[in-house]
């Protein structure tokens, strides 16, 4: 392509470094502002960038002279580069050969506006001192200026996005308020700063990966940690002090989005974990009550980052139940969510399915008793927000009203049991002499959890030598890897959770004992209770599409209808098998039956559970032994947190 020069302004270029003297400058900055650039012009003033020529000076006194002319011509420069982004835009018939020309000098572009930012070069011979700017707004015009070239042309945005010095000025910039400074974006109109760092992490762009790479190696090891905290204070400040909602909410939504890119990275998981001592579902819940204290809040739609940050927090769940409970124990927090619930217009189908999102994703975790009080505390509230005497207007409209009544449902049906978890210890030795057919001798009981493994717990000494010697003998080994692989999983699912899980066990066979067995009846004529394992599907959540179901008490039956696959724990089968083959051939009382149960933990997997309840005291039913499997089950959300 022929390079037109057009009528460019001549510059000097002697051996030494390229000078462009100040009314150059003004002459240049008139023909680029006035359309009249040309190819000539754009080398001129990337000419002025080039790497070598910023001053490596710590401190902006100690510049010579030269290195003082050089900043504020490259200061000039700088602050033209948005109109040649804009001329290659436009496409002009030098535009291909200015892309080459810029992508050249990506390098000395990124490291003068770090020099500029870095210094504050707002002195008093500075271009911005004559214009009678002040630092914010030098700050604000370098950002845009990155800003505009990523978006320019792909071939410009991709150089940007490969180049460690772009990374490390987002960095910097991004924790400009770690040293004292204010977040500048909320006293402008425009808030460059995030939408720069949107662009670098965003799904479409390619430098999530050498941010993440900058931040956990490039950096030192604290750097990511510093990253978030500035991060996470964000959240809280553009929250509180953005003088409008409209901005403070779209700040929020962009920092949610750069969030969920960094936890969907290769260093989630350690993000996670920094998050967390950052308090960072804490922060986010206090910001969004700050933002509805906004005159010109629309209240309804602040269900959209309520469902972001619940989506956020639910992904990580598994590792820690307690980040959920720092939400739902807010009162303040809850009514938030249900007024916005009762101000969703009847049009607004996007609010309204956002509203039904968080109530499923709360569903979730009405499996943990640690949770399942403040979800009570959410359903009650919600009786009187939404089922009162003035019901929200989508009410009779939407598919939110269905939603709130599986959910109250199935918040139901866990609440009852709650009641019935009491200090009995669960024990994992099948021959507990607590609930076998067997002579009751007395025995000093104390919990007891297994050192090597720390899978299996036991009423007593006596029992965990008996199991021992029967079958953890041959388990514990592969039971301790399978607990180390999924120990995160495992820390939320404990122990107590599986004991109120059995319990839940009995007393839905309670409930459902007569249908249990008409049930039987019908589908497996001639079968005995012995010869049918009923069967609940409840990790379906609110969709409530389970339906009671039979096995037959064979292992094979039993491993091949949970469809235990990524996660197979195959040392638990001689478990297992044991438990078949007592109930089978009636080693257990009389009135002990089998059943198996399947909840949702978390979002990411699943618990199996074989559970043997008995008949106590007043017709009572009672979980006394429950073989617990894990599967991996990964789910997808419909909407992604970024």
């Amino acid at each position: 392509m022929p390079r037109n020069r057009g009528p460019g302004i001549n510059v000097a270029t002697a051996a030494g470094p390229i000078t462009v003297s100040l009314q150059n400058m003004r002459r240049l900055q008139e023909a680029v502002e006035s359309n009249r650039c040309s190819l000539s012009d754009v080398e001129m003033i990337l000419a002025s960038l080039k790497w070598d020529f910023v001053p490596q000076v710590g401190d902006w006194p100690q510049a010579s002279q030269l290195e003082r002319n050089r900043a504020e011509t490259a200061t000039s420069s700088v602050m033209l580069l948005r109109n040649i982004t804009r001329a290659i835009a436009s496409d002009v018939d030098w535009s291909e050969a200015a892309v080459e020309k810029v992508i050249e000098s990506v390098g000395g572009i990124c490291r003068w506006v770090a020099f500029c930012l870095r210094l504050r070069f707002v002195g008093t011979t500075s271009p911005f001192a004559q214009l009678g700017c002040s630092t914010k707004k030098a700050w604000s015009v370098h950002t845009a200026v990155l800003e505009n070239l990523l978006i320019s042309d792909a071939r410009i945005r991709s150089a940007l996005l490969s180049t460690p010095e772009l990374v490390d000025l987002v960095i910097d910039t991004w924790t400009m308020e770690e040293r004292g400074v204010p977040i500048i974006e909320l006293e402008l109109d425009t808030c460059p700063g995030t939408v720069l760092l949107c662009r670098t992490v965003g799904p479409q762009e390619s430098g999530l990966d050498l941010l993440v790479q900058r931040l956990t190696a490039g950096h030192g090891k604290r750097s990511m940690f510093r990253f978030l905290e500035c991060t996470i204070r964000r959240v809280r400040q553009v929250c509180k002090a953005a003088r409008m909602f409209e901005i403070g909410y779209k700040r929020l939504q962009d920092i949610f989005a750069i969030l969920g890119a960094l936890l969907g990275s290769s260093a989630g998981s350690w993000i996670w974990t920094l998050l967390r001592k950052l308090e960072f579902a804490r922060e986010a819940m206090f910001g969004l009550i700050d933002l509805s204290g906004k005159a010109d809040c629309s209240i309804h739609t602040l269900l959209e980052p309520i469902s972001t940050l619940f989506r956020i927090v639910t992904v990580y769940s598994d590792r820690t139940v307690s980040t959920i409970g720092v939400l739902l124990a807010n009162p303040t927090f809850r009514g938030l969510y249900l007024t916005a619930v009762t101000s969703i217009p009847p049009s607004d189908e996007e609010a309204s399915q956002n509203a039904e999102e968080t109530l499923s994703l709360i569903a979730f975790h009405a499996v943990y008793p640690s949770l399942l009080a403040h979800i009570l505390n959410l359903r009650e509230e919600g009786r009187r927000y939404i089922c009162g005497d003035n019901p929200p207007l989508h009410w009779h409209t939407g598919n939110f009203k269905t939603t709130w009544d599986s959910f109250f449902l199935q918040v139901s049906r866990f609440s009852v049991p709650m009641q019935m978890v009491d200090s009995l210890t669960i024990c994992d030795n099948p021959m507990c002499l607590r609930w076998q057919a067997r002579a009751e001798t007395s025995r000093q009981s104390a919990s007891r959890q297994c050192s090597g493994c720390s899978s299996v717990v036991y009423c007593c000494e006596e029992c965990q030598k008996e199991d021992w010697n029967g079958l953890h003998r041959e388990e514990c080994k592969s039971a301790s890897i399978f607990h180390t692989r999924t120990k995160s999983v495992l820390l939320s699912y404990g122990h107590k959770t599986r004991q109120f899980h059995t319990n839940w066990a009995a007393w839905l066979y309670g409930m459902l004992e007569e249908k249990i067995d008409e049930a039987r009846l019908k589908m497996h004529p001639g079968y005995t209770a012995q010869e049918a394992v009923p069967h609940f599907d409840e990790k379906q959540g609110l969709s409530r599409k389970n339906e009671m179901a039979f096995i037959n008490p064979t292992v094979n039956a039993l491993w091949v209808n949970v469809g235990n696959i990524k996660t197979p724990q195959v040392w638990l089968k001689p478990r297992v098998a044991k438990m078949v083959e007592d109930y089978r051939e009636g080693r257990f009382a009389s009135d002990v039956r089998l059943m198996q149960v399947m909840f949702a933990v978390g979002i990411n997997y699943t618990a199996v559970l074989l559970v043997a309840v008995r008949k106590g005291e007043a017709g009572r039913w009672r979980g006394e032994y429950g073989v617990l499997r894990l599967m991996e089950t990964p789910w997808t959300p419909q909407k992604q947190p970024w």
